[in-house]
């Protein structure tokens, strides 16, 4: 699972996403909303840790 977090308007959002693929989705649509300080780190989990 992927953290994305960035920068809108003053304000900080945080999405996730579950691939490569969403992650980099996630991204460009961020950078077309005109989002700033957009950062990223991967979280691993294993199975039944919440």
């Amino acid at each position: 699972m992927y953290i994305i977090t960035a920068k809108h308007k003053g304000n900080k959002i945080t999405r996730k996403a579950f691939s490569d693929t969403q992650a980099s989705a996630i991204i460009n649509r961020l950078l077309r909303e005109g989002c700033t300080e957009i950062g990223i780190k991967e979280e691993n989990h294993t199975e039944g840790e919440k």
